[in-house]
């Protein structure tokens, strides 16, 4: 992949699950711009960590020459890793897409040449992410990725029913199955409530007392912990990104701060992650000065991450698809740890995820979002939420395994 491993759970989901494989040895190649998740860290998988040393001379050049400039170097550098230092080496290829251009034409060439399978996993449409006013460089991407996804995939998987529906007729493609993202339960599931409390004590803005954090309490009568209600915890897993709709949550904080609701309780938000738009975005939200609101910015290592999430009461996602056809991975993590999604309303494709009164609920803009967080605040919500699914390691083998 071109793209930073840590951000790319799917990918790692993948990895681990061929690693797991009888005598099998996985590479898997990207950057390391963040820190390297805890589940690749076995004696048979191995990370290529793809050189970046010229995104920041590239960076001071105008937009169209840079992104140009940086296929032709990629592209090289795919090249050299295929063609040389792991020439006819590798069984099989498992890719993702996008970025289509210049990974796909690379390993066009591999396969024509080394008859390697190569499988394709189309997270989205990458044309789609392309930003840029000239509608007919758009249609030239679009025209490249179609063309590469079909000519170079021995096996193409989607993350969602609409997106293989577009693959098959729009463009013609074979051999597609849809690979849905499940949660990973070897890493996000359900605290106990003593767990819960042993964890937010750890965290200093999260510790009330040695007895006591914005969700529980010990009882010193009995020596049991206590879920206290005066306090909500959401946590947003968030890139920080244009694809996170970050307008429309300000919009509805401020709406709900000035509701009528008849009883309020603090509602505290958690935003994860890091990204290109933190700096703006969090200056906004942590400057909101809104009463009966709480806003952190906190970055958390590969372990605790999925203990903060199993912490909330619910999990928020912002996630707006460039395509219509993606399906947000961090709403399984979410109900991997139990935890109900309440999710932005993007397209008819969130609905095959999030299945309001079941798992969650879905918003399309600031009433609708501020109707759920009074919900909350008035204690009126479900407690029986039903997160019955497959596991990620059984969806895996009944699809891709299947297919090796």
């Amino acid at each position: 992949m071109i793209g930073d491993i840590g951000r790319s759970p799917r990918m790692v989901n993948h990895a681990v699950e061929f690693a797991s494989m009888p005598k099998k040895r996985v590479e898997i190649v990207g950057l390391m711009e963040t820190e390297l998740p805890v589940q690749l860290r076995k004696p048979n998988i191995d990370v290529l960590n793809l050189p970046t040393f010229y995104l920041n001379w590239l960076k001071k050049l105008p937009s169209i020459l840079y992104l140009a400039l940086r296929i032709i170097i990629e592209f090289w550098i795919l090249f050299y890793i295929l063609f040389f230092k792991r020439f006819n080496q590798y069984e099989i290829i498992f890719v993702q897409n996008p970025p289509a251009i210049p990974l796909l034409p690379v390993l066009f060439l591999y396969r024509l040449i080394c008859k390697t399978p190569v499988h394709v996993d189309v997270h989205n449409f990458g044309y789609t992410l392309f930003q840029t006013k000239n509608l007919r460089l758009k249609l030239i991407m679009k025209a490249l990725e179609v063309f590469f996804v079909r000519a170079t995939s021995s096996k193409i998987y989607t993350v969602s029913k609409g997106m293989a529906s577009i693959l098959r007729t729009h463009w013609k493609a074979k051999n597609v199955e849809v690979l849905y993202d499940q949660p990973n339960q070897r890493i996000y599931k359900k605290l106990s409530l003593e767990e819960k409390h042993k964890f937010l004590l750890g965290i200093p803005e999260f510790r009330v007392s040695d007895k006591e954090t914005i969700l529980t309490q010990a009882n010193s009568a009995n020596s049991s912990i206590e879920r206290t209600f005066n306090n909500y915890l959401f946590v947003v897993s968030c890139s920080w990104s244009p694809d996170d709709n970050f307008p429309l949550l300000i919009d509805a904080l401020q709406r709900y701060q000035a509701s009528d609701s008849s009883e309020k309780r603090n509602l505290i938000f958690v935003f994860t992650g890091t990204g290109p738009l933190k700096a703006y975005y969090g200056n906004i939200l942590t400057n909101m000065n809104l009463k009966n609101v709480k806003v952190y910015l906190k970055w958390f290592t590969t372990e605790d991450y999925p203990k903060i999430i199993a912490c909330a009461d619910y999990g928020v996602s912002l996630h707006d698809s460039t395509s219509g056809f993606d399906l947000p991975i961090k709403i399984l993590d979410y109900f991997g740890c139990q935890v109900p999604a309440i999710a932005y309303n993007y397209s008819e494709t969130i609905s095959e995820l999030v299945i309001p009164g079941q798992n969650g609920f879905l918003f399309k803009n600031a009433d609708e979002l501020k109707a759920i967080f009074e919900q909350v605040a008035n204690h009126k919500f479900k407690s029986d939420w039903n997160f019955k699914s497959k596991s990620w390691q059984d969806e895996w083998n009944s699809v891709v395994r299947a297919n090796l």
